[in-house]
């Protein structure tokens, strides 16, 4: 959340990384199916790390002198002031392949298409002529842009040839046959991965090259001679001794014509459908599911996620690189679930300014923990266990491994009778897991259910299972452990017992007999442990995933395979060697001896030593209150007192805390309790607008903060602050002497609060042409946030809803940034019609603020993917407009329309030596518009940050409706909008540094990651958590209290 420091929100996707942070990088984060880093470079991770971020401070993000800040000294955050293991791998990347010189052909193709065009002309003329420019919606790109210094870089992207002009795509219906059955039944996974796969060698019969992604799509090289009728495959089975059958019918084909697309890409022809994007996705789809399709052939060897991702598994693999995701602490072993973190990578053609392009990226999945689930439950301490009496921490593990290995694909070793009488031979077959044995989950079914025994607690090992066997027409109760050990002289360990059948007729297996096959992913929530993990493992420097994409992916992504030739398609060895060019930092001013100071940053960052905040905020009443497990700590009121000192030389209006009946509130009272209650309805009654809480990372993990939150945002309208308590006092316990320097972490947490106050911490000492106050300029960001690695509802229950974030600025400094948030059903990106209600608002917060209406209105949506581009003009920009009508009349301001994409996999590495930062990273301002992009289209990359750790990721750009920087800044529009972007990536609030997407955008994240926690119930898995908000029924919005609607409370 906004008032945690931590790792931060470090990413979605490979995205941006990390989680909920808290306390030092700990926390619950929602990796998902692959991470990455180097992402909002506010936090100390460099990584956007979606959660709630962490409490006040982590490692710094301050930037004052002294302490662990960002800004003047000390050890920075995590990867950026340890340095590098390998100080080579902090260099510029050089290819065995060739050197970095941009392909000047290209580079001519896009002057002569955009650069020096007629596009460029008309905008430079006094009028604009739009049969010349093109339309307002997906405009034309003005221009390149031309600001800064130029400097080349790699892209990770790989330059494609396709040497056939026509391929012919069909779709697949696949069923099975069962005899005396009137319709065959779907088949889906692995069965169906076996099917095509049998149906592609029946193809290559008739001398026909086919490739499928395994799904329901079949690409060939010709138009195929089909029979009337399904495809009759026949499987064996796994015993050998019978076969099954399905039929798979192929309808189609569609003609996809690859000339016009080779057409495009040098023509870049916007004369027909002229709003149509993406361009020519049937093309890119044939050409993606080729590309997959080799890799997808290797089920032992290469686990294929999605569409386009793709990991080498195995333990004799020597591509696969996993590691555990959970620790051998005994202290963080009892949250520990049999989980790893898989490197892999992801693919996907992408069409680009006179060439095809593949764009390749290292990732990192998770996945479940492979191999023999005896070596996995020994590593997780699930040995020898008495089962009548577990521990505390061994039934959170039992509990942890119950909720992961349901429905996990497992090799079995059968034993069955041998050809010699009484011999035995071991046979293996997969099959899934259904449950770790429970007695609460115990098929009752049948004249003879199992029985558990009556002292188990909850999950049992084979002594205390019992099962009805009949052998030569006599029935008994055995026990699994004496089965095995009658039948088959096995002598089982007291592991858990697993149940492989179904509820009808459970199945019992032992440990000891099962082998978890590799490759099966997870939708999770990780946990601190975890996520620290997994971004370990996945956060690496730029040179290392320059070298492993041309080297180890080529081998993964088979793109030196022989089947590839087929299809007439080669993919270049080496990286794109690009054109960028690294635009000036803005001067930032703030308050110093009474007159403005303006500061000038250097790698993205800077201090505020000897200067304060450009506005301070007035904090009339405040309290505190330390939540703990026992006692009050002795020097908290001096810590406080001394916290108030900073704050005020920081350049906030605010005096000493109010003393409230009780400083210290026991975890229990404010959990189960009604400790919190009555503390916050003493606070409302005596008018103090702010509490500081202090507690430390295990009461958080009991869900203390979202309760604080649900308290303070929504019931009683009360501005709170988290801090952590191992931070606010002297590391261990020592003295508050001359080593004591809290003023960094402090410091950080009165930006917070000057916010929230109403105060303007920075701005920019220079106005950029679209902010001047003539131009009476607004900036909107928005987003939409979807529950992402969570399970599906349980019947009868309400699904997590979707959370609607909306911001906007209200002074010519963007320094403040009033938001709206509400819910919205699951999954629904597009936005319904509170849309017009919430921009009334922010409009009428505008007015009153600057006693006018805006000219003219910048919009960032965030969140959208490349095929929704069109349904935001279609469906959200008429409610824009709208609203722009109730409060505006006639005088309907112009609008500009920008989707920050959040889900690319772009990413540039240094090529020129001096041109990279400590962590071995692009230049901060590095932004690229030409070279992997489309001429036509009007689009940018921007790296504003230094990514403390990993690789950074830039933020894209793309825009969809421009009124304002075309006809008001001609030529220059690009250059503009660019700089307007970039120069706001300096003015995040909290920071003391660039940030990787800009404020409007993240501004709207945050505030529907502050939502979340609003709602436990859905997205908060404490197995402790109650608050007020668990008593609602699904689906009701948690509303701000109108006290702190219009404040920053989020940050």
């Amino acid at each position: 959340m906004a008032d945690r420091g931590g790792r931060g929100r470090g990413g979605r996707g490979d995205g941006r990384g990390g989680g909920r942070g808290g306390f030092d990088g700990g926390g619950r984060g929602r990796v998902g199916p692959d991470a990455g880093c180097g992402g909002r470079g506010d936090h100390a991770s460099g990584g956007r790390g979606r959660g709630r971020g962490g409490f006040d401070g982590g490692r710094g993000r301050g930037g004052f002198d002294g302490g662990r800040g960002r800004g003047g000294g000390g050890r920075g955050g995590r990867g950026g002031g340890r340095g590098a293991s390998n100080p080579e791998e902090l260099l510029p990347y050089k290819s065995p392949h060739g050197s970095a010189v941009p392909d000047q052909q290209i580079a001519v193709l896009e002057d002569d298409l955009i650069g020096v065009g007629a596009v460029t002309r008309a905008l430079a003329s006094t009028s604009l002529d739009k049969k010349s420019v093109g339309s307002d919606v997906f405009p034309l790109r003005p221009a390149f842009g031309t600001d800064g210094t130029k400097v080349v870089v790699w892209a990770n992207y790989f330059p494609i040839s396709v040497g056939k002009s026509t391929f012919w795509k069909y779709t697949v219906d696949v069923s099975e046959v069962k005899e005396g059955s009137k319709g065959g039944k779907e088949v889906k996974g692995r069965k169906l991965h076996l099917v095509l796969d049998a149906l592609v060698k029946t193809l290559e019969g008739t001398k026909s090259v086919a490739a499928t992604e395994y799904k329901s799509q079949l690409v060939s090289t010709k138009k195929l001679d089909l029979k009337a009728g399904p495809v009759r495959i026949e499987l064996p089975w796994q015993d050998g001794e019978g076969v099954d059958v399905y039929h798979a019918t192929i309808n189609g084909p569609t003609e996809v014509d690859m000339e016009q697309l080779s057409n495009y890409l040098t023509a870049q022809d916007h004369s027909s459908d002229d709003h149509l994007f993406p361009r020519y996705p049937e093309s890119i789809d044939v050409l993606n599911v080729i590309l997959g399709h080799t890799p997808r052939t290797n089920l032992s060897g290469i686990s294929a996620v999605g569409s386009a991702r793709f990991f080498p598994i195995g333990s004799g693999n020597p591509l696969a690189s996993e590691v555990d995701l959970f620790s051998s602490n005994p202290y963080e072993l009892r949250d520990a679930r049999p989980l790893v973190a898989s490197r892999g990578f992801f693919q996907s053609a992408r069409i680009g300014t006179g060439r095809l392009l593949l764009n390749a990226n290292v990732t990192c999945g998770v996945f479940k923990a492979s191999g023999p689930l005896t070596r996995i439950f020994d590593n997780l301490s699930l040995r020898g266990l008495d089962f009548t009496k577990l521990s505390w921490e061994q039934k959170l593990l039992l509990r942890n491994a119950a909720k992961i290995l349901p429905k996990t694909r497992v090799k079995v070793t059968m034993m069955v009778q041998g050809k010699k009488a009484g011999s035995l031979k071991k046979v293996p077959k997969m099959k899934a897991i259904n449950a770790l044995v429970s007695k609460f989950k115990m098929s009752k079914q049948g004249d003879h259910p199992p029985r558990v025994d009556t002292k188990v607690m909850e999950f049992a090992g084979p002594r205390q299972v019992q099962f009805w066997l009949e052998e030569n027409g006599q029935g008994k109760w055995v026990s699994v452990f004496d089965h095995f050990k009658t039948k088959y002289n096995m002598t089982l360990g007291d592991y858990p017992l697993l149940d492989l059948g179904n509820a009808q007729k459970p199945s019992f297996f032992p440990a000891e007999l099962i082998e978890i096959e590799p490759g099966q992913p997870v939708k999770a929530k990780l946990n601190g442990t975890e996520t620290s993990k997994m971004l370990l493992h996945a956060c690496k420097k730029p040179q290392v995933n320059a070298r492993i994409l041309e080297d180890t992916s080529r081998q993964v992504l088979c793109l030196d395979d022989p089947y590839l030739a087929k299809f007439g398609i080669t993919v270049a060895k080496n990286l794109l060697a690009i054109d960028a060019r690294v635009l000036n930092a803005p001067k930032i001013q703030y308050r110093g001896g009474g007159a403005n100071t303006k500061i000038n940053p250097r790698d993205g960052s800077w201090n505020m030593q000897g200067v304060q905040v450009h506005k301070g905020g007035k904090v009339n009443k405040w309290t505190w209150c330390e939540i703990g497990p026992r006692q009050p700590t002795a020097d908290m009121p001096t810590a406080v007192n001394r916290f108030a000192q900073v704050a005020e030389a920081t350049g906030l209006d605010i005096g000493p805390p109010t003393s409230a009946p009780a400083h210290f509130m026991q975890t229990d009272a404010a959990l189960h309790g009604d400790g919190l209650d009555r503390l916050f309805q003493w606070v409302q009654s005596q008018q103090i607008g702010f509490i500081l809480f202090v507690f430390s990372p295990k009461e958080d993990k009991s869900g203390v903060y979202n309760r604080i939150k649900v308290y303070g945002d929504c019931k009683y309208g009360i501005h709170t602050s988290c801090m952590v308590s191992s931070k606010f006092l002297p590391r261990g316990g020592g003295a508050m002497d001359a080593s004591w320097r809290p003023e960094a972490y402090f410091a950080n947490c009165a930006l917070k609060w000057n916010l929230k106050a109403g105060g303007i911490n920075h701005k920019l000492a220079e106005d950029i042409k679209t902010l001047k106050p003539e131009e009476a300029t607004m900036i909107i960001g928005y987003d939409v946030t979807h529950p992402t690695n969570m399970p599906a509802a349980k019947a009868g229950k309400d699904s997590p809803p979707s959370l609607v974030g909306v911001v906007s600025s209200v002074d010519k400094e963007l320094g403040q940034w009033p938001s709206t948030v509400w819910e919205q059903q699951a999954r629904q990106e597009m936005l319904d019609d509170r849309l017009t209600q919430t921009f009334v608002h922010h409009l009428k917060l505008w007015q009153k603020a600057n006693k006018k209406v805006p000219k003219q209105i910048v919009i960032y949506r965030d969140g959208v993917s490349e095929g929704q581009y069109q349904q935001v003009l279609d469906k959200e920009l008429p409610k824009i407009r709208q609203a722009c009508t109730q409060v505006c009349g006639k005088a309907i301001p112009k609008l500009t329309i920008v989707v920050s994409v959040k889900r690319h996999q772009t990413r540039f590495y240094p090529a020129e030596d001096g041109k990279q930062t400590k962590t071995g990273n692009v230049a901060c301002g590095t932004m690229v518009d030409r070279g992997v992009t489309q001429a036509r289209f009007w689009d940018f990359f921007l790296v504003p940050h230094a990514a403390l750790q990993g690789t950074a990721r830039p933020g894209r750009y793309m825009v969809l409706l421009d009124e304002i920087f075309r006809p008001k800044h001609k030529a220059e529009a690009a250059n503009e909008l660019i700089k307007l972007t970039h120069e706001m990536c300096y003015l995040f609030g909290r920071a003391t540094k660039a940030i990787s997407i800009c404020p409007p955008a993240y501004y709207a994240d945050i505030v529907c990651e502050r939502a979340r926690a609003h709602r436990p119930e859905f997205f908060d898995d404490s197995a402790s958590m109650t608050s007020e908000s668990t008593q609602r029924s699904g689906g009701q919005a948690t509303a701000i209290h109108a006290n702190l609607t219009d404040t920053m409370y989020y940050i």
